[in-house]
């Protein structure tokens, strides 16, 4: 205790006169007991009073924490000094932080204004509260109550100053409402006051609104048109081009009579790549197609169709050009495919134009399809059915297969020429087939594939899609096409040839037979269903794996497509794979039958012929229970 300063001994002293005290409540003997005891440790007798020594607190710094300094503490008197005590916390000390509202443009510290109702009281502050937002609101209010005497009184404070108010952020608001509200003679003042600076009005962030209002307020008053008419007439294109004028543009479009805006549809036809290839005038030009009379339609079709090959390759022209084309008229699209002539496969590689080809040839007549792909073919256009397949078209095709934009158009004729066009249709078939092989590693190979099974003209599973596979004999056995009711076991073949012109499901045995010549028809079918499945088949599901592992018919091979197709086309198959070669009955499914149907056209391109497919794949199972 030696070693404590002054003051923490004071606390200590402190402590023992509150225990001290204490004791007294508790027990008055004990406690008067100890009082006398400490006063005789302290040298003081019983009567006799000290004079009372008077100490300061020095500064703690201990980790204790004071909350405001304490009494002087007096030694040897009847004060007792007490000990310093932590401020207990209560939630209210500290209030949850005030999240800071991000203020707007004009807001104010102060708090929101109370106006007169009676708003000619403001006479010559009205253009002042005009540019502050919670007066120019109230004044918005006051125009919008109708009452004439209101109106004209605002409107006569406002007019002189209206050029400058309406390119200000509040203040074009006010004029906005004038502008609605106003009598038709004082809507004459206000373009009277700003026809000198309408182009730049038009262009401003907040004049832009005003002024698409008054074009849409001028009515049938030719005067006034005629003022807007000739101010903006020589700065069509700057307006186009702007982001604020384009609006004002569009409104001339859409408000004004055909005479009237006729200005604009002059000044798009002379400048037509200008506009067209703007990021804003394209959008507006668009707008003019939709909206013109059929001579405003037709004076803007034209002035496209002039410059197609310029336009087609553009960002923005080429949706000016399938705009013009998806106006459904036979006679634009005759006159674009005419211009396009002799350029379809360059365009065809390109990004933007690429789109423009594609809709040529699915909104094209079948003239239009015929001429495209017998180009693309390098098929003169003298009536030849015949295509001469040399190195130079594979490589073409192979190209336009591999091409990130061309294959979207080799999917386009694949789709529409069976329609528009069988004799081009069967040419393109034939020069697919001749590279089938090569194409496989082209993007949208596994697309081409699913369409040339759907076309109901040349399909890959006709005998020439099947070129290279061997011939099937007589002898072969093939696999029963079982009929529910039928007595004949499953797993038992049935013996090809002539018949009585039964049709059996398979490749071997004459597969489909008419007569007693067991010819082999064009198309053979390979369709079961899960009944038809022999029980010495072997079953392969093309899933992925995640979809077998979900459920999958009992004793089935696990072989996704993409590592079927890899090893049906691979020099050096595994000896999983030649397995399957080697059996007599292969039955694949997929989940739908989509991909079976694909996998099933792939093993026959490549000499594979013991295979068949499920209708309906496993979701058949499913249904069956």
């Amino acid at each position: 205790m030696e070693g404590c300063t002054g003051g923490l001994w004071d606390i200590i002293a402190g402590s023992a006169d509150e225990y001290l005290e204490k004791e007294l409540v508790a027990d008055p003997p004990e406690g008067q007991r100890l009082a006398t005891r400490r006063r005789r440790k302290k040298g003081v007798a019983s009567g006799d009073e000290a004079p009372p020594v008077v100490v300061s607190l020095p500064p703690i710094s201990h980790g204790l924490k004071l909350v405001a300094p304490g009494p002087k503490l007096t030694l040897g008197s009847g004060t007792k000094p007490q000990p310093p005590t932590r401020k207990q916390e209560s939630p209210r000390d500290h209030p949850p932080p005030k999240v800071a509202r991000r203020k707007s443009v004009g807001d104010t510290d102060k708090p929101k204004e109370s106006f007169n109702p009676n708003v000619q009281v403001y006479k010559g502050e009205i253009v002042n509260m005009a540019m502050q937002q919670n007066s120019c609101r109230y004044l918005q209010k006051q125009v919008n109550n109708k009452e004439t005497h209101v109106i004209n009184f605002i409107f006569s404070e406002v007019l002189p100053a209206f050029t400058s108010l309406i390119n200000h952020p509040f203040g074009n608001y006010l004029c906005q409402h004038l502008i609605d509200k106003c009598s038709t003679k004082q809507r004459r003042e206000i373009i009277d006051m700003i026809s000198e600076q309408l182009v730049d009005i038009s262009c401003s962030m907040y004049g832009s609104r005003p002024m698409q209002k008054l074009i849409e307020r001028l009515g049938a008053r030719v005067e006034d048109i005629d003022v807007i008419v000739s101010r903006l007439k020589g700065s069509v294109v700057q307006l186009t081009q702007d982001l604020n004028g384009n609006h004002v543009i569009q409104k001339c479009i859409r408000c004004l009579g055909s005479a009237e805006s006729q200005f604009v549809y002059d000044s798009f036809a002379q400048h037509c790549n200008e506009i067209a290839t703007h990021r804003f005038g394209c959008c507006v030009m668009q707008t003019a197609i939709d909206h013109g009379s059929k001579q405003q339609q037709e004076q803007l079709v034209q002035a496209v169709e002039q410059n197609c090959a310029l336009l087609v390759r553009d960002p923005f022209g080429n949706y000016i050009v399938q705009h013009v084309l998806d106006l459904g008229r036979e006679d634009i699209t005759d006159r674009i495919v005419a211009r396009l002539e002799g350029q379809f496969m360059s365009l065809s590689l390109l990004k933007f134009s690429s789109n423009v080809v594609d809709k040529c040839i699915k909104l094209g007549t079948p003239e239009n399809f015929s001429m495209i792909l017998r180009e693309i073919l390098e098929i003169s256009s003298d009536g030849s059915e015949r295509v001469r397949i040399t190195h130079r078209l594979q490589e073409k095709f192979l190209e336009l297969a591999s091409d990130s934009y061309g294959n979207y158009v080799l999917q386009a004729l694949l789709n529409e020429g069976p329609i528009k066009g069988p004799t081009e249709y069967n040419m393109l078939i034939e020069v697919l087939e001749s590279q089938l092989s090569e194409l496989r590693h082209t993007p949208c190979y596994t697309r081409l594939l699913l369409i040339l099974n759907r076309s109901p003209s040349i399909s890959p599973l006709s005998p020439r899609s099947t070129r290279g596979a061997p011939t099937p004999s007589a002898n072969q056995t093939t696999p029963p096409k079982l009929k529910l009711g039928e007595e004949e076991s499953r797993g038992r073949g049935t013996r090809g040839g002539g018949g009585d012109g039964g049709a059996f499901s398979g490749s071997g045995g004459g597969g489909a037979s008419s007569g007693s010549g067991g010819t082999h028809s064009a198309r053979t079918r390979r369709n079961l269903s899960w009944v038809d499945v022999a029980d010495s088949a072997v079953v392969v599901d093309v899933r992925e794996t995640f979809e077998f592992e979900a459920g999958h018919y009992e004793g089935a091979l696990s072989i996704p497509m993409g590592e079927f197709i890899k090893e049906a086309s691979s020099p050096s198959p595994s000896a999983k794979f030649s397995q399957l070669k080697a059996t007599k009955m292969v039955v694949v499914y997929c989940q739908d039958g989509t991909r079976s149907k694909i996998v099933l056209d792939f093993s026959q391109r490549f000499g594979i012929s013991n295979m068949w497919i499920i209708d309906g794949g496993f979701n058949a199972r499913l249904a069956q229970g």
